[in-house]
This record gives structure tokens, sequence and C-alpha cells, in this order.
């Protein structure tokens, strides 16, 4: 499959980044005691954090509300997803609980504090691009049968050939590619945006995913780094290397 970030997003954005891992072999059925215990240390680490440092003072929220506003959208009324998850946590409300691959990259965008999505390969069409919307575009939301949005001109989407998968860059995912249960290949996205978000946290957050992959999903994962020097790739989407236990959030 194909991934690319569009030229005139980095224009807009060169200190673009996108982690992506790759996961095959996954299985997303059941429940895991080992997912609760992370689950369990990520909210409690997230809530020392806060005490210490409020959400809204937090380098990467603010970051990507920066990100947010210079294409047009207000953050404090369509937030970026790991802002969303990490208020649900601030306000004594539990993570969603979805599935194990789900909820495993929930946690690692909890615990790095950066966007992370995802979507199952089987269901893409040709090759997933971050791009700028022209405007007008249907897009249909999670848990909709049908297309109940559209996006605005100069919003920041990722699209395949069929249709836009999310709203504003990461506020929101489409149904048609969602990670399900009988989801077995699928591309997991880390994202920065903002020339003070640290590589290191993405590359960090991307070991994070491979581990879980490994340990939660018994999946194997394999990573890459899109940016201003590498904008587009072809990945593969067969077994790599397994990664090692998982044994910290």
């Amino acid at each position: 499959m194909n991934l690319r970030i569009s030229g005139e997003v980095l224009e807009a954005f060169p200190a673009t980044r996108v982690g992506v891992v790759i996961a095959t072999q996954v299985d997303n059925t059941g429940g895991s005691t080992l997912l609760s215990e992370i689950k369990e240390r990520a909210i409690e680490d997230l809530r020392r954090k806060l005490l210490a440092c409020p959400l809204d003072e937090q380098p990467n929220i603010g970051a990507w509300r920066e990100t947010y506003r210079a294409f047009g959208v207000n953050p404090k009324r369509l937030r970026p997803s790991a802002e969303a998850l990490a208020r649900r946590i601030s306000k004594g409300r539990p993570l969603p609980e979805i599935s194990k691959l789900v909820d495993s990259y929930n946690v690692a965008s909890v615990c790095h504090l950066l966007p992370v999505g995802a979507y199952d390969v089987a269901k893409l069409e040709g090759p997933v691009e971050l791009r700028f919307s022209s405007g007008g575009e249907a897009f249909r939301p999670l848990g909709e049968e049908h297309p109940t949005e559209t996006t605005a001109e100069g919003e920041v989407v990722y699209s395949d050939d069929e249709s836009v998968l999310t709203r504003c860059w990461n506020h929101r995912d489409g149904d048609r590619t969602k990670v399900t249960p009988e989801s077995t290949t699928v591309v997991i996205l880390c994202e920065a945006a903002h020339p003070s978000i640290p590589t290191d946290d993405l590359r960090s957050c991307q070991a994070m995913l491979r581990r879980l992959v490994a340990e939660v999903c018994n999946g194997q994962a394999e990573a890459l780094l899109l940016d201003r020097d590498r904008p587009e790739v072809e990945v593969g989407t067969g077994p790599s290397e397994p990664s090692g236990p998982v044994r910290e959030a």
C-alpha cells in the first residue's frame, strides 16, 4: 500500500511527520489482562502528569492546538484526538473500550499526548494521502451508515481513492475503514505537525505500538517515518520481526 503527504501540506506545515506502524497477523478478538494493566498505569501516569502541568499547558497539546488554528479550525470546538482522550481522563472518565488494537493505540496516544489513529488495510481503496480538502467532500463518521458531514475548504484530511477518511487531520475518523475485531492487517499513524514536537516522541510512540501489537494482539509490526525528506512510501503488509515484550506504559 502507498502512503503519502501532499506537497501542499508540507509547504504549509514543513515539520509534518507521520509515524507509521504496519501491524499484520493481528488477533483483535477477546480481551487482554495485560492491556488492562497497561491502561490503568497509563491513566494513573497521566493524572499525575496533569497535576504537575495542566492539560492546557502540555507542550504537545499546545502544539496541536496551534496546528489546528493554522488551517482554520477552532481547537476548543473540534479537538485534536489526543486532547479529547486526555480530557476524558482529566474528568475522571475511563478510556473507551472498543477492541484490543484500538484500545492499544488509544493508550499509546495518552502516554505520548500525540494523535494516533488506524485503518483496516483491507478496506482501503488505493493510496492514502494527507492533503487539503477542496471543501464539500462527503464524510461518514464512525457509527453512521451514510455520510452526514462535509469537509470545509482548506481542512486537512486523510483520504483514499474512495472517500475522506478523517475530519480535521485527526479530530474524527470515518466509519468505512474502521478497525474491527475481524481486522488482521492495520496501518496505525501517530502524528506531529509542529516543530516543537520532538521526533523522539513519535519514535517512542511507534515503539510502544509495536510492543502492544506483539504482546496484546499476537501480531507482527514494522515502523517507518514519513516527513519532508520522505513524503511517500510503498509499504509491505507481510510479516516482520516480532517486537519485544511490553514492560511499561
